[in-house]
């Protein structure tokens, strides 16, 4: 199987939303979201001619030349403006909990801060992944700007004017409907990276293609080489990290491979994700549900060092494993979930 990376590179402001409803007039405001991974897919399809066989990875960011990740959970920013990395202990004897059994981690996530809102660069997320930031450090480095960043968007608010869906005033406007809007203004040179997995080697055949609301467009090509950070080479005594650099459509929040114990989860949400398509029946395709945010990282631990870096050699820079996403479901899940879901890498703790 051959992975095919293309850069999506939008030409004019981002407007997706999330799906959720809201009103006209002054006091309605429609919030723009990243675009997730099902947009990039639609995308993708465009500009290739056809469905990719196999899975879509990601979108990555990237802006001239760099990439750019949401931070990982555990990251915080404590009281004298220093971002540190949550402490893995194991858990006190004395802690009570009314979760059940099935979600009673063996391991607590420990200390102070709030949850680091920027993203960080490529290079941060190989330090945390390699462990050079390990559980329970303060980032300790000379320029922060060198791992930690901004998104790579700003927000414009827009007024905009509802038009009518159907009959013979299709396309018209529709009177009273007045409404605001956020838009997303990307940093000049940004581009999203989306990885195909096929059985051959893909080439672009359209390379305008439309994202983000109607009449917006974006150049597509390929791009070449792989734009994710490596794994861990070590995961002492089985300890490894599952960090989720997009939204993952998980059957179960506490998920964990049926090979190892899940120990602790960092995360941060949920994240409203909506779906739907005009190049089927748009009411069939259409899909709304909850997802794992970015950024969530899973504390998994193996029986051994081996199994560890099997499942890291079979998982890191792909989708989370068959079954997780519910790839078995109805209204659209099936291929949705292939579309990006899940985008996993995998570090030590």
């Amino acid at each position: 199987m051959k992975t095919t990376w293309l850069a999506v590179e939008p030409l004019d402001t981002l407007m997706v939303r999330d799906g959720r409803a809201f009103d006209a007039g002054q006091t309605g405001r429609g919030e723009a979201v990243a675009p997730p991974p099902s947009t990039l897919g639609g995308v993708v399809g465009h500009a290739l001619g056809g469905k990719v066989k196999h899975r879509i990875v990601g979108p990555v960011v990237d802006v001239a030349g760099r990439q750019r990740f949401p931070a990982p959970a555990d990251l915080v920013r404590n009281d004298n403006g220093e971002t540190a990395r949550l402490d893995v202990i194991e858990r006190p004897a004395g802690v009570v909990s009314d979760l059940d059994a099935k979600h009673r981690f063996s391991h607590v996530l420990d200390g102070e801060g709030s949850p680091e809102r920027s993203w960080i660069t490529a290079e941060g997320l190989q330090a945390w992944l390699s462990g050079e930031f390990a559980p329970g450090s303060v980032l300790d480095f000379d320029d922060q700007d060198d791992y930690l960043c901004s998104e790579p968007w700003t927000q414009e608010s827009r007024l905009g004017l509802a038009r009518e869906w159907f009959g013979e005033h299709r396309d018209t406007a529709a009177e009273g409907m007045l409404y605001l809007a956020n838009h997303l203004r990307v940093e000049d040179g940004t581009r999203f990276l989306v990885g195909c997995q096929d059985d051959k080697a893909l080439t672009v055949r359209n390379d305008l293609a439309p994202i983000g609301g109607r009449g917006r467009l974006a150049h597509v090509r390929e791009h070449g080489g792989n734009p994710l950070p490596a794994a861990a080479e070590r995961f002492p005594d089985g300890r490894l990290t599952a960090y989720l650099a997009t939204p993952a459509l998980l059957n179960d929040v506490f998920w964990h491979p049926p090979e190892a114990r899940l120990c602790a989860v960092a995360l941060t949400g949920p994240a409203p994700i909506a779906s739907a398509s005009r190049r089927g029946k748009f009411g069939d395709t259409r899909l709304l549900r909850w997802a794992v945010p970015a950024g969530t990282v899973y504390y998994l631990q193996f029986d051994s060092e081996a199994d560890a870096r099997r499942w890291s050699g079979q998982w890191h820079g792909t989708l989370l494993p068959p079954g997780a996403q519910g790839e078995s479901g109805s209204n659209g899940e099936s291929r949705i979930a292939t579309a990006g879901f899940g985008t996993c890498l995998t570090g030590s703790w």
